[in-house]
């Protein structure tokens, strides 16, 4: 018996009742109490979507007022298939609805977390924490350990297809990156060489060319132009080791909003360091900066995320965003302002979202739990 029918199961022995509404996506049970009538929604799919599943509450508890019913109170379990949506699955909260998100893969329990301990939460803990047990029989199980490592074992070239690899706004970032730097530092080079320092001049950031010459673009193309092979090859190991366990994290989106933040704030900081050292004419390439935002988020995360994102590997990443920094102020040719610029962009930035979710999620609950 799978976990959506234990789980119906067990509502049952709560002597809940099935509601008769007309769905394929959900099973619904209800039961009355003496101070709320309490429904249960249990998701059939795999791929809840928040918008449409707020609106089904909301008729839901309409329909059930409509019938007579006062202090209707909604708990949704919704079943996820990807990490991702699992992860950035936030709805504002409402006193009247609890969420318990779990995160399924290979049919078994993988991870699971409450949204919102509000007023439903408290209604309703009994039947919220009875269905955390069932899910954790499922997480826990000795059998799907066994599974899943023989799974791995198993694993070939084809499973590259169902990598969150190829689910990453990070990874595609880099594929840009590439892009850009095959087409314009290797073809144009082997054209016209000249015409290569060209590109390389008009894309650069600079105190002169971005200030007194008004060319703010350059602080977003010098993001994306790098000097050789060695260059963009260390950038972009970096940006994909760095960037796509913060995306794991908090999302592709904030990801991406921290990165060309971070970046744009770097090349400032780099040109305005520039100007006061007496270097105007001195230009800059390359995403370090913006990946050294990306470092500064990790570091947000391991400061005051670490209980809303959970444990995974935080001091091994500590020691690498450490050597990383290190590296970086070390090596010469290096664009040291930008990188300290960029770090402490991406590490202030990063705090500012992390409070805002914690602000968002009320009772501090993890947006993720791996």
């Amino acid at each position: 018996m799978n976990f959506i029918d234990n789980c119906i199961e067990l509502f049952y022995r709560f002597d809940y009742e099935e509601i008769s509404i007309n769905t394929d996506d959900y099973k619904l049970l209800g039961k009355q109490f003496s101070d709320s009538y309490r429904v249960v929604i249990i998701s059939r799919r795999v791929d809840a979507n928040k918008g449409k599943l707020l609106h089904f509450n909301d008729i839901i508890k309409k329909q059930c007022e409509d019938n007579g019913f006062s202090s209707v109170k909604c708990f949704n379990i919704i079943i996820f298939s990807d990490k991702y949506e699992y992860n950035d699955f936030f709805i504002s909260d409402n006193e009247d609805y609890a969420f318990l998100l779990l995160l399924a893969e290979e049919g078994r329990i993988i991870s699971h977390r409450i949204l919102y301990e509000n007023n439903c939460f408290m209604v309703m803990k009994k039947e919220i924490k009875q269905s955390q047990e069932l899910a954790d029989s499922y997480k826990n199980d000795d059998s799907y350990k066994e599974f899943r490592d023989e799974r791995n074992i198993k694993r070939d070239f084809g499973n590259m297809l169902k990598s969150p690899l190829l689910k990453s706004a990070i990874f595609y970032l880099a594929i840009l990156n590439v892009i850009v730097f095959l087409v314009i530092n290797v073809i144009i080079f082997i054209i016209n060489p000249v015409t290569f320092v060209n590109i390389i001049d008009n894309g650069a950031s600079g105190y002169n060319v971005v200030i007194k010459e008004g060319q703010i673009y350059r602080l977003f193309t010098a993001m994306f132009l790098h000097a050789d092979f060695n260059h963009i090859l260390s950038n972009m190991i970096t940006l994909v080791a760095i960037g796509m366990f913060l995306e794991k994290s908090i999302g592709k989106k904030r990801v991406l909003f921290i990165y060309f933040s971070s970046g744009i704030i770097a090349g400032l900081v780099s040109l305005s360091y520039n100007n006061i050292m007496g270097r105007p004419d001195s230009t800059s390439i390359g995403a370090s900066g913006a990946i050294f935002g990306l470092v500064g988020g990790m570091a947000a995360v391991m400061i005051i995320g670490r209980k809303q994102f959970g444990d995974v590997g935080l001091k091994r990443l500590l020691v690498y965003c450490l050597l990383t920094i290190y590296s970086g102020m070390n090596s010469e040719g290096i664009d040291n302002a930008a990188h300290v610029g960029g770090f402490f962009a991406g590490l202030i930035i990063t705090m500012v979202i992390i409070k805002i979710i914690i602000k968002q999620n009320k009772r501090k609950r993890g947006l993720y739990e791996g």
